[in-house]
């Protein structure tokens, strides 16, 4: 598979270090900017314009209990 068509990695893009956006999930990276916003990123992950380092910002905790 494509794995830059899929949007996934398996080591964290330099790019995307410290992106409130950023998730691991089944052992790959995955940019959740679109899981979080309901929008498309727009842009290539190497360039990419939504990053947001602010931890205010932050969609959810990251330890929400279900």
């Amino acid at each position: 598979m494509d794995e830059e068509r899929l949007g996934r990695a398996r080591y964290h893009r330099k790019s995307c270090q410290g992106c409130i956006y950023s998730l691991y999930l089944l052992g790959y990276w995955y940019c959740g900017y679109c899981f979080y916003t309901g929008e498309k990123r727009g842009c290539p992950p190497e360039n990419c314009i939504r990053k947001d380092t602010n931890p205010e910002h932050r969609p959810c905790e990251e330890t929400e209990e279900i």
